[in-house]
């Protein structure tokens, strides 16, 4: 069994946009009277920046969890099971992912930022150091 989830952010922390795209592939085999829950997941990530120059800044990130749990004979105990897997794997995906990509891709719109900061500085710098010299050229005169 398989779920989905497509996640879409426009227009947050100067970014255009950004994506998260999950997929949790699920085994299910019965172990006595208990099922081995096998989940293996992968995000995929994408962030759209264009004001600072990059186009998209993209990654992916796959972890697998196996818990041993109790199911009846019907269905429903099972979508529980593996939805509180899920759950439980988004959540510590999205704080793992936020502390690393999250964290990097802010350090790298930061330098980013801060060397077109640098250069317009150094612009501004290069303006002032010729008015300077043109007003004691005409006070010179």
């Amino acid at each position: 069994m398989g779920v989905f989830i497509h996640k879409v952010g426009e227009g947050h922390r100067g970014l255009d946009q950004g994506v998260w795209d999950s997929i949790h592939v699920f085994e299910v085999v019965p172990e006595g009277d208990k099922f081995a829950y096998r989940l293996t997941t992968t995000v995929l990530l994408s962030m759209n920046a264009s004001g600072t120059g990059l186009k998209t800044l993209a990654g992916s990130y796959t972890q697998q969890a196996e818990n041993n749990l109790k199911a009846g004979s019907g269905w429903h105990d099972h979508v529980v099971n593996m939805g509180k897997m899920v759950e439980t794997m988004e959540n510590q995906m999205r704080n793992s992912l936020q502390s690393v990509y999250f964290g990097k891709a802010k350090d790298v719109l930061g330098e980013l930022r801060d060397a077109a900061g640098a250069s317009q500085t150094q612009r501004m710098a290069a303006l002032q150091s010729s008015l300077a010299a043109q007003l004691k050229a005409r006070n010179a005169e």
